[in-house]
């Protein structure tokens, strides 16, 4: 039925709570699971600016708080894929940067997925307002079956 689940994470409690329901059904179904977790560029929230103003905008981000996020992101993918490994699934982990319901769907076609699993919100109404729904554009997306834990 399903071989292949790519997991998309974020940290939140309702992504936790689609690590469990990864980790239920590929041990039941012996499938392997891609974690996936997504760097959002602060500049992809940030609305167009005329090129002379991107030229003297300071960046909203030091090195240190983007390698902060980038560490973070690594704990987030290394706790699903071990709370996998532990339940018995064979798991490997991806950090990627981008807009996160781009990055899953694009390593679900990488990866031949026939399922993708993820929460149905990590993210806040502000955050949800800017970049759209990550489930919403998964969905859209998918090049195959969609499961959203609630």
């Amino acid at each position: 039925m399903f071989s292949h689940i790519v997991l998309g994470v974020d940290g939140s409690e309702v992504s936790s709570k689609g690590v469990d329901v990864a980790a239920g059904l590929a041990a039941t179904l012996q499938a392997r699971v891609t974690v996936v977790h997504a760097l959002v560029d602060p500049m992809m929230v940030m609305p167009p600016v005329a090129p002379t103003e991107a030229m003297i905008t300071p960046p909203l981000l030091s090195e240190d708080a983007l390698a902060e996020l980038e560490k973070a992101g690594r704990e987030i993918v290394g706790a699903a894929v071990d709370r996998l490994r532990q339940a018995g699934v064979t798991a490997e982990g991806r950090l990627e940067r981008g807009p996160a319901g781009a990055q899953i769907v694009q390593a679900a076609r990488t990866a031949g997925a026939d399922l993708i699993i993820l929460g149905s919100r990590g993210h806040g109404k502000l955050e949800e307002l800017l970049l759209g729904s990550v489930s919403d554009a998964v969905v859209r997306e998918a090049p195959c079956s969609v499961l959203i834990v609630r």
